[in-house]
């Protein structure tokens, strides 16, 4: 029962972790985007 457990465990593991890292990406994209976006237009606040 224990080694089941861990086997069906560490595929969910695995899409948490990849989630993390898409959401990482995602942020730094938009923080990109926003310096692009104040280089381009001034010195205009991005509000969420």
């Amino acid at each position: 029962m224990e080694i089941l457990e861990e086997t069906l465990y560490r595929p969910k593991n695995l899409e948490n972790l990849s989630k993390e890292v898409k959401e990482k990406i995602e942020k730094k994209r938009l923080s990109f985007f926003q310096k692009i976006f104040r280089f381009f237009f001034g010195k205009k606040e991005t509000k969420k």
